[in-house]
């Protein structure tokens, strides 16, 4: 059970509190139901300030704050004692004015815009929440376009990404070694969820374009396409989204591709929308993959304040799945997860073709000093 605390402004009225909380909580359950992998037994409990109480500090809590009136100090005791307990607290503001109104202990904290319509902010908190439960990826897009063609728009949509707080890979350096750079670019997409490509017609020529295209496909990352109007037919892809240009948002000259405010909100949208569905389909594939590696069907899944796991019961043993590129940090939190608990073997799953061969020397070098299998499917 994950769960969801909502600190309500402290100056509301006892209706409009009922309101809110009845519009929240219905918001909110609908964004988690759009949002949340499949993977079968994760539910969510929307709670308020006023059911603080009911909060069950064994399961995993994320705790929103709601700027809408000047700090009075009601809620400090609560703030301090969450922050104490680990858990993290996301502000958000309703009104501008009092932007800098929050407690001083969430002053430091990048607080959200809520100043928008409600599902937008609930859109926000709900994929806040997930990232912190680690129920989606790492929000990194990967960009796929023609240097000649869809430069201009591709550094349109990466300044777009990275206010919108992704972080997204675009292919702006050269390396001396085109070997070195190919490992590069593809370690980089099998760490990303969604590629977003700019489809001018032209990059279908390019091999490369069509390697990422299958290496996308392979690792189950969703596909957003931007098809300039002067492509012609389509490009093979699954889990995708098309956004088609009209005339002037593309040419068959130089420059190719140039995005306005509208489109590229619209854009990034499509790549809000398609982000944990793509996760999902990962999460899904390391699932499947697990089972026909050990022969087991068995396994379940379970979920602690470090995120999900898989157990196996016929054998005793947990796994720690990592979707995309696994770093030294998810064998440490793998290790804080199994801590106190005793089962006959514990691994980290990942799926690692197309990294570098750095990484992987490095994870060969690691695995001989944990008592943590490393699991390559």
């Amino acid at each position: 059970m994950y769960q969801i605390l909502i600190i309500l402004p402290e100056d509301l009225c006892s209706c409009v509190r009922m309101k809110l909380k009845r519009v929240i909580r219905r918001y909110a359950m609908a964004q988690w139901k759009a949002q949340i992998p499949m993977l079968g037994g994760i539910t969510v409990s929307v709670l308020f300030d006023d059911e603080y109480e009911r909060l069950r500090w064994n399961n995993p809590v994320f705790a929103v704050y709601v700027s809408c009136f000047p700090f009075a100090g009601k809620h400090e005791a609560m703030i301090h004692e969450l922050m104490s307990e680990g858990i993290p607290i996301c502000p958000v503001y309703l009104r501008r004015d009092v932007r800098e109104s929050l407690p001083s202990a969430l002053m430091h904290y990048q607080a959200i815009d809520g100043t928008g319509d409600f599902r937008s902010v609930a859109q926000k908190v709900m994929s806040a929440a997930m990232r912190c439960f680690r129920l989606v990826g790492k929000r990194k897009i990967f960009i796929s376009y023609s240097q000649r063609e869809g430069k201009e728009a591709a550094f349109q949509l990466y300044a777009a990404l990275v206010q919108k707080q992704y972080k997204p890979f675009l292919d702006v350096c050269e390396f001396s070694a085109p070997c070195v750079f190919q490992e590069e670019l593809e370690h980089e997409l099998m760490d990303c969820d969604v590629m977003l490509v700019l489809d001018s017609g032209a990059n279908r020529e390019s091999d490369w374009c069509k390697r990422e295209i299958a290496l996308a496909h392979s690792a189950a990352t969703g596909i957003v396409l931007v098809t300039s109007p002067y492509a012609q037919g389509a490009l093979p892809t699954t889990l995708a989204e098309q956004i088609m240009l009209h005339a002037g948002e593309g040419s068959t000259h130089v420059p190719i591709m140039s995005l306005g405010p509208v489109r590229v909100n619209e854009i990034l949208s499509r790549v809000d929308s398609i982000q944990a569905r793509a996760y999902a389909a990962r999460q899904k594939r390391l699932y499947d993959s697990l089972c026909v590696r050990t022969g087991d069907n068995s396994w379940v899944v379970r979920y602690d304040r470090n995120g999900y796991h898989f157990y196996s019961s016929r054998h005793n043993r947990l796994v720690y799945p990592v979707v995309g590129v696994p770093l030294s940090e998810d064998v440490y939190r793998a290790e804080m997860s199994y801590s106190g608990h005793r089962y006959n073997s514990y691994a980290v799953a990942y799926n690692g073709f197309c990294l570098k061969r750095a990484w992987e020397t490095h994870f060969d070098w690691l695995s001989y000093r944990t008592d943590i299998e490393l699991i390559n499917l």
